[in-house]
């Protein structure tokens, strides 16, 4: 039996305004053609089919279309709701898509199984959509300190994931070969920062020990990066996204991994590296470099981001660069020596802080402070703190 992994396609993506569809298309086709030569028995999409809770009309063209390609090839599926996906929507659609032999897991549920046979073995899948913190830690307003409240809601959040993986696993019907599918984060994982940044967050971390042991693979989705779960008691994978998302992504290959199950054998798992459409390149630049390196800039592959350090921005230098390098031009950001003292743009948020993280917000995006916006956030805030503390 021979099963194929993946997640995080994220149909309907935009960068910088330029669609991302086409790159996503690329990479499907290239899983079609891998589930033809390497035989592929059933395919497993961990969560964040989409991008958004209201995708295209373009964007669902293309997955339907997918799905019929895959069930014309007599393959099923198995795909559950991200935290990106609308679990409404996955719900609307999930008898028409099991007319296509596409199993569809859209929320937490207690018998979140599902058992098919693949010639003389059988399998159970076991699927735990992105389990909300919403849905299970109604978060509490702050008592004591921020750091003991946070600590609450990280360690609420992780027992109650923690009791849902074990319900799930005591009440799996039996099979020759168990997989589960869960999109999660895990405390440990390596993001590259094109994930949703409060969902990464600590707070709502899994410990990877809390995973279960009894299954044979763990297929996860949520991080965009394909890695090894370290500390899980059974191979759990991350597959990442099977193209570059951002371009924090740049450099990074893409893949699907392969699972081999075979009676009274350790699943035998290996990637497969996908082409990349439009390979994302960010390129860091002092503004007296340019001339000498416009030229080779206009020959790289994919789509670019500038970031030249200037002393003060200039818009005719951003338009001569666009004339220059055209449309794959997503991108110029101006660094000036002030911006270069402040804080990176990647750092560890108090959660318990909103006031704080919209300002961070503001400074990595190199935008104005809004004072209004501000103003009316708090005061929206704390209208919400006393009517928690009044009920």
């Amino acid at each position: 039996m021979r099963i194929l992994h993946t997640s995080d396609w994220h149909a309907g993506k935009t960068l910088y305004k330029q669609d991302r569809l086409p790159d996503l298309q690329h990479a499907l086709q290239q899983i079609l053609d891998l589930i033809e030569q390497q035989k592929i028995d059933l395919l497993v999409v961990a969560g964040d089919l989409y991008d958004s809770f209201h995708p295209s009309a373009r964007a669902m063209a293309v997955l339907n279309q997918f799905f019929l390609d895959l069930h014309r090839r007599q393959v099923p599926a198995l795909i559950i709701a991200g935290n990106h996906d609308s679990a409404h929507l996955w719900q609307s659609m999930r008898e028409i898509l099991a007319l296509a032999s596409v199993r569809v897991f859209d929320r937490i549920q207690r018998q979140a199984h599902w058992v098919t046979q693949v010639g003389d073995q059988s399998i159970c899948l076991t699927a735990l959509p992105y389990p909300s913190e919403r849905q299970l830690v109604r978060l509490a307003p702050a008592l004591g300190t921020g750091a003991e409240n946070l600590a609450q809601q990280r360690q609420r959040y992780a027992d109650k994931v923690a009791a849902l993986l074990d319900m799930l696993t005591r009440e799996r019907p039996p099979a020759d070969h168990h997989l589960l599918c869960a999109h999660l984060m895990l405390s440990g994982a390596e993001p590259t920062h094109s994930e949703r940044s409060l969902s990464l967050a600590d707070t709502f971390a899994v410990q990877p020990q809390h995973l279960p042991e009894h299954f044979d693979y763990i297929a996860l989705g949520h991080i965009h990066k394909c890695q090894q779960v370290k500390g899980a008691a059974a191979p759990a994978w991350y597959s990442g996204t099977p193209y570059q998302i951002d371009f924090s992504e740049q450099g990074m290959s893409k893949s699907v991994q392969i699972i081999d199950f075979a009676a009274g054998k350790r699943p035998q798992i290996s990637q497969h590296t996908l082409e990349l459409s439009h390979p994302l390149q960010l390129i860091q630049c002092h503004e007296d470099l340019i001339p000498e390196n416009r030229a080779s800039w206009a020959e790289m592959p994919g789509y670019l981001k500038l970031r030249i350090q200037v002393d003060a921005p200039r818009k005719s230098l951003a338009d001569s660069l666009r004339e220059a390098l055209g449309p794959r031009l997503l991108q110029v950001e101006f660094i000036t020596p002030r911006q270069q003292e402040q804080r990176p743009r990647w750092q560890d948020l108090r959660l318990d802080d909103p006031i704080s993280v919209y300002r961070a917000y503001c400074e990595a995006q190199n935008l104005p402070l809004n004072r209004d916006l501000q103003q009316t956030f708090e005061q929206l805030l704390e209208r919400s703190q006393n009517q928690q503390q009044s009920d």
